[in-house]
């Protein structure tokens, strides 16, 4: 059985994702149909509540992993059991800061023949570079040394999540992606081939490049994350890497006031994704079906 390994740190909407992919199966909305009854759902069924009441699902807790297996055929009819990881992302984060690969994550890394990479833009931790962003870095440490204003609400927005201001930076990611192809055994002499890697920039929505609708995924990558960019178009084959925008939810939802709409329409109505040429799809199974043909699975 084919699998794949799907990495994203804190915060990154693994298990938005997973929901509302299974969603969609369940209903037949997208390239992959589920060919057979799905043993539990467990590991989503809180995150199925909570967006089906219209809020935004909980953070899942830093020592928890669960498996949802998925029966599910390809869309050439492939039969193949897709299992769909929940985990807190934080287990992520640990493999770098603590230079610990402990055998299940080993074992997960060995056998998975496709990677996705979920990073979430709006919570890396940018380098400052007072020769490119000169005035906007003096404000910002002007503002970092003056205390908060009388008054001022100094807590993150409504439904924002509270992992947003300790995400990770360019060098982290690298760090990582260098981790995995060393416990998986890939030579980076010549380009990699495989696994091949897809690169999802998730909580697109909440981009200011959202708005704008001739942005590629890949630009807003090279843009906003340029060092993690050019390591990743220097080690792998360029058929090899996909990079795609994803909006699990559509739209930012709150934790503490439902959504009547999204109540109204059901979740799998909402969510899209952003293609390489900055068209937008609703089918959310397109990242797994173009991993499985690139592992050769029709």
């Amino acid at each position: 059985m084919h699998s794949l390994l799907l990495i994203g740190g804190p915060a990154a909407g693994k298990t938005v994702y997973g929901t509302q992919l299974l969603g969609r199966m369940e209903v037949n909305h997208g390239a992959l149909r589920l060919r057979g009854a799905i043993p539990t759902i467990l590991p989503f069924r809180e995150a199925f509540e909570r967006l089906a009441s219209g809020f935004a699902p909980e953070h899942t807790g830093v020592s928890v992993y669960h498996e949802l297996r998925l029966p599910v055929l390809t869309p050439g009819n492939a039969p193949v059991d897709l299992v769909w990881p929940d985990y807190g992302g934080e287990q992520v984060r640990a493999l770098v800061e603590q230079r610990l690969v402990t055998s299940e994550w080993g074992g997960r890394i060995q056998t998975a023949a496709g990677w996705i990479l979920m990073i979430r833009l709006d919570q890396l931790r940018m380098p400052g570079d007072l020769l490119t962003r000169p005035a906007e870095l003096v404000t910002s440490f002007a503002e970092a040394e003056s205390p908060p204003e009388p008054g001022r609400d100094t807590t993150s927005a409504p439904g924002a999540i509270a992992e947003v201001h300790t995400g990770v930076g360019q060098a982290t990611l690298i760090e990582l992606l260098q981790i995995l192809l060393f416990i998986k055994g890939v030579s980076t002499l010549t380009r990699v081939e495989s696994p091949p890697l897809m690169i999802l920039l998730s909580c697109w929505d909440e981009l200011p490049e959202a708005a704008e609708p001739t942005s590629t995924p890949t630009d807003v990558l090279q843009q906003r994350l340029p060092m993690f960019s050019e390591y990743v178009a220097a080690t792998w084959q360029p058929d090899a890497i996909t990079v795609l925008g994803l909006s699990s939810q559509g739209q930012r939802l709150r934790r503490d006031e439902p959504d009547l709409d999204y109540v109204a329409r059901g979740p799998e109505q909402f969510g899209y994704l952003v293609l390489e040429d900055a068209s937008r799809s609703d089918d959310l199974t397109i990242p797994i079906v173009r991993l499985l043909r690139r592992i050769g699975v029709a």
